[in-house]
Parts: structure tokens; sequence; C-alpha cells
């Protein structure tokens, strides 16, 4: 699930010198690098390490998500043939293993998260069927779970290592909003809508985001944000009608606070926000400057995303915290070439690694793992 980097970096021996270590590019952002400023009014964060990770270089490679031990899950694109994608995981010690489909049969799939005990969430697209949440275990087996009702489409978005996965199951071809609910499935494979008080009619809009506490971050119909409890509360996220949570893997941690976005009705543009317990917004970046979004919030409340520049217009990759606000993530390059990278941070874990990707001045994507300090300020 989010926990997507504690293990990456143990696997991977990931050094501060690429002579020493040939698996990453490596630098950080201190020393020399601190005379490079964030060319808008983003600050960078000092001390902070960025790794690029060489085996995801080929574009065909779209790294999706970690856990705890250093497996990375993702969709290879075989680019030369009309087959869409299959899935993989890797780790350093193993290298990488693939999915294997049949392409005539089942044309898509993609995976979706990793938990800690190596369980793969992945979407299946069946040719003609109903798409399929499914579990994509250690050995290697593929489970395909039962469907909310019949005709349902589910497609996975979340799993915590207690093994529940969250989608979104739908009946095709019907009206958007109205037939769409969030739905968990126990480790034992039974699925189930979100109940607020554990009866009634189940929630309708869609969720991206489990914890390992068993908080779900999701969306109304009519675009509000909410949180369901682990007690079946349901807590809407202000303002009404333009919020919207991170919907896949990340956006909530295990108090309850929420990473997404609002939409700026006078800009009109998306900001970025965090959402605390108490139903406290915070907006980390002004209004009038420009756009973005939260994508991960660990349980100490460290949100990272990405922004526009106000300068360059590029998005790049940020970390919020509520005593030091917004700063922006360490790139691969120095001097003038730093101003024109792009990028994002997808994902942070416990131990403060951050997973995500930096476009370098060359146009180069590159895989990138941030490491924070040992010590910083973070609720």
């Amino acid at each position: 699930m989010r926990r997507v980097i504690v293990g990456l970096l143990a696997g991977l021996s990931l050094a501060c010198s690429n002579a020493t270590n040939p698996l990453a590019d490596s630098v950080d952002s201190k020393a020399e690098r601190a005379v490079a400023q964030a060319p808008g009014s983003i600050p960078y964060i000092q001390g902070v390490h960025a790794a690029a990770l060489p085996a995801f270089d080929d574009p065909a490679l779209v790294p999706r998500a970690f856990n705890d031990w250093g497996e990375v899950v993702g969709d290879s694109f075989n680019l030369a043939s009309s087959t869409p994608s299959t899935v993989f995981k890797w780790q350093a010690t193993r290298g990488f293993q693939f999915l294997r489909l049949n392409p005539d049969s089942i044309p898509f799939a993609s995976a979706v998260s990793v938990n800690d005990h190596g369980q793969v969430a992945v979407q299946l697209q069946p040719a003609g069927q109903p798409i399929e949440a499914t579990i994509w275990d250690w050995f290697g087996h593929v489970k395909v779970l039962r469907p909310l009702g019949r005709g349902f489409s589910c497609e996975p978005k979340s799993m915590n290592n207690s093994g529940i996965v969250l989608a979104v199951c739908y009946v095709p071809g019907q009206s958007p909003g109205a037939n769409t609910y969030p739905t968990v499935w126990t480790p034992f494979g039974n699925p189930d809508g979100l109940h607020v008080g554990g009866g009634g009619s189940p929630i309708l809009g869609i969720a991206g985001s489990i914890s390992d506490a068993g908080y779900i971050a999701g969306q109304t119909p009519n675009s509000t944000g909410f949180v369901f409890t682990p007690t079946k509360q349901e807590i809407l996220l202000p303002p009404a009608r333009a919020t919207y949570p991170t919907l896949l893997g990340a956006g909530v941690n295990d108090s309850g606070w929420v990473a997404g976005m609002v939409f700026d009705t006078v800009h009109l543009h998306f900001e970025p926000a965090i959402w605390a317990r108490n139903d406290s917004l915070y907006l980390p970046y002004p209004a009038s400057s420009g756009e973005g979004g939260m994508n991960s919030i660990s349980d100490d409340g460290i949100a990272v995303g990405s922004v526009v520049d106000s300068v360059t217009g590029l998005g790049v990759p940020v970390i919020w915290t509520r005593a030091n606000g917004l700063q922006r993530l360490p790139g691969l390059e120095g001097g003038a070439l730093l101003a024109k990278e792009s990028g994002t941070a997808g994902a942070i874990n416990h131990v403060h690694q951050i997973l995500g990707n930096i476009v370098m001045s060359t146009g180069r994507n590159r895989a990138v793992v941030w490491t924070l300090p040992a010590v910083m300020s973070k609720q």
C-alpha cells in the first residue's frame, strides 16, 4: 500500500555516490546544491537525498507502488506490439517478474498497490467482460475477487497490510454517480459497500485510499470529499462540492488525515490541500500563485505532491508540513539546469522516504527516491 519506500533503499543500498553504487544516480540538497534556489516562491528543503533508479529508465516500465521490503510494482507497456500492458514486480535482489497474461483474453492489466506481504492489487480487463479486481500473491497465484453484484465492474485502488482491498464498483452503461459504490473486500474475499453506522444503503461515490488502521478517503457524487472511519462514520471534507482527495493509493493516513486538492472557483484551478481529523483545512500554496495537488500523507502528517511553479510554469515535486509549509524537493541537475526540471512526488512512507519522478532538462524521465533527514519537523 502506501508504505512504498522503506525497504527500497535497504534493498537497493542507495548511496550518495555513483562511484560507490552503480544502481543509483544520486545527489544531496545541501552544500553546493544549496546555492540553487527555487525559481518561484517555493524554497528548497535542505538535507534531502535524491536518488534516481536506473532500473526504470526504460520508458516501457511504469512503476506504480512499493512496499516496505523493496518490491516495486507497476505496468510494462510493450511499445512494439498491440498489447497494452502487463504487470511486473521488481526487487534489486530478484530482478523483474512479470504476470504473463494472454492478450487475447486479457487485453489490459494494471498494478495499483502492493502490501508488505507481497500481495499486489491488480486491475484486469477481460475481453468483453466487466473489469475485475484481483490479487497477485507472493507465490504467483492470481485470485479474482467476487464483484459487489452481478454484472458489476470493480476497479481496485488500494490495499492495506491486512490484505483488505479497496475498489470502486459500478454497473457499466448506467448513469455515472448513481451506480458507483466504494467497495472493500475482507481477507476472506467477501465484498461489501461502505455502510454508515454499519447498516442502511451503501455510500455512493468513489474511493481511492485505505490506511492500515482502516480509514478510507473518497468523494461523493457531488464532488465532496469524505473520510469513512473504522467506526463506520462518514466525515465530509470542506468545502462542499469542491474537494478531491487523492483517489489512488496513499491519500489517507492512520489518523484520518487526507491529502488531495480543492477546486478554486475564483482562479479556476486546483489547489493542493490537506485535511486534519478536526476538519481543519490547510492550503499549502497561495491560490493566486498556481495549481497542484498533494498525492500522499504519512502517518505523522508529512504530505507530498506537486505544484505548478509560478515562474517557470513547470510542475515540481514538493513536500509539506504544518510547521514548515510547502518546500520543493531537490532535483538531479545543478545550476541553471535545475530550474528546467519538472516532476512529482507520489508517495511517502513511515521512515520518510518518497517515491516520485523527475523529468530532467533533456526531457529524460527518471524514477526517483528522496530520503528526508532523520530529524525534521512534522505535525
